[in-house]
């Protein structure tokens, strides 16, 4: 009888240790098997860790970057104009205002030019308020296009252009040159297009906002004059910034 019940508590435990054995079989087969199946919903929606990187802020340009020789880089003399108008327009608004500075380089003190020109439609409210012309002055102080350009035209001759927006600039000027029965034929650049490349890190390339990274002298926004003296400043150090010779546009391309 003895013999009997030890046999049989025997095969008990090896049953036992045997049941065991396939499970512990079974649960390592399992993550085996649920790595071949898509991830869970809520792994797939998030979006992948990133790592922290410190981020410094952006240095100030150098006004001045070591041993640039200007001359190598620009012509003895160039203008830089700008121009106030009734809109946005060059083929149904008109110019308000000219502005532009004559530099020469080693010089310095640089001739500018400023003059008023009296649209044929009245000046909007919304203009008077950006730019601070009103139509009181454009009737007292305005000459006409044909006047104006005729005296621009005296002031720049030949030199190459620089505006700070030349696809918004040299349409108007085009336009106010055939209305006026000449031509104006000279070579340009866009010096905002040589501040997007020289400082690419800044928040916007607003003339006022790299003006004053520049410390360019900050008054009468949006008048003629007092925004070509800030384009000459930023069209300088950008090309400074930037070390390469400037590649002037013909008359007519964009």
């Amino acid at each position: 009888m003895i013999p009997i019940l030890l046999l049989l508590s025997v095969t008990i435990v090896i049953f036992v240790v045997y049941m065991r054995k396939i499970s512990a079989e079974e649960a390592d087969k399992r993550p085996l098997d649920d790595a071949r199946q898509d991830p869970p919903a809520q792994i797939v929606s998030d979006p992948p860790a990133r790592e922290a990187v410190a981020v410094a802020s952006p240095p100030k340009p150098k006004p001045d970057p070591v041993q640039v020789d200007m001359r190598r880089l620009l012509p003895q003399q160039f203008v830089v104009l700008d121009l106030e108008t009734t809109g946005l327009h060059a083929s149904t608004c008109e110019i308000i205002e000219i502005g532009a500075v004559k530099v020469t380089l080693d010089e310095s003190e640089h001739p500018s030019f400023q003059i008023l020109v009296k649209p044929r439609k009245k000046v909007s409210a919304k203009i008077v308020s950006i730019t601070g012309i009103t139509q009181q002055m454009l009737d007292e102080q305005g000459v006409e296009i044909e006047d104006a350009m005729s005296q621009f035209i005296e002031f720049i001759g030949d030199l190459p252009l620089v505006t700070y927006n030349a696809a918004f600039d040299m349409p108007f000027l085009w336009a106010a040159a055939s209305k006026s029965g000449v031509v104006v034929e000279n070579r340009y650049t866009c010096a905002l297009k040589r501040a997007r490349r020289a400082f690419p890190w800044m928040e916007n390339h607003k003339l006022v906002t790299v003006a004053a990274h520049l410390n360019a002298p900050d008054n009468d926004h949006h008048r003629a004059l007092a925004d070509s003296i800030r384009a000459t400043h930023v069209f300088w150090h950008a090309t400074k910034q930037l070390n390469m010779k400037v590649q002037w546009k013909k008359y007519g391309a964009i």
